[in-house]
C-alpha cells in the first residue's frame, strides 16, 4: 500500500473513529485500496478486520442497522 499524504491523513482520522466506537464502512471503485486501507488499519489498531463485498446498494444502514420503531399516537 502506497502511504502519501492524504493515505497517512485518512488512517489518522480512522483510528481516532475506531477509538472513539464508532464502525468505519470504506467505498470507493475498484482498485482504490479500500481493502489495502482496512487491512493497514487492522494491523495498526491490533484488530481483527471482517471484510465484505457488497454493491452499490450497500449503505451503512445494511451494515449497522437503523433506529426503527413505532410512534403510539394518544
Amino acid at each position: 500500500m502506497i502511504q502519501d499524504a492524504e493515505t497517512k491523513r485518512l488512517l489518522t482520522r480512522s483510528l481516532q473513529y475506531l477509538k472513539a466506537g464508532c464502525p468505519i464502512h470504506f467505498t470507493g471503485p475498484s482498485g482504490a485500496e479500500k481493502t489495502s486501507l482496512a487491512l493497514a488499519l487492522a494491523k495498526k489498531s491490533k484488530r481483527p478486520v471482517m471484510l465484505m463485498h457488497g454493491n452499490h446498494e450497500l449503505n451503512n444502514k445494511d451494515l449497522i442497522g437503523d433506529f426503527t420503531g413505532y410512534m403510539n399516537k394518544k
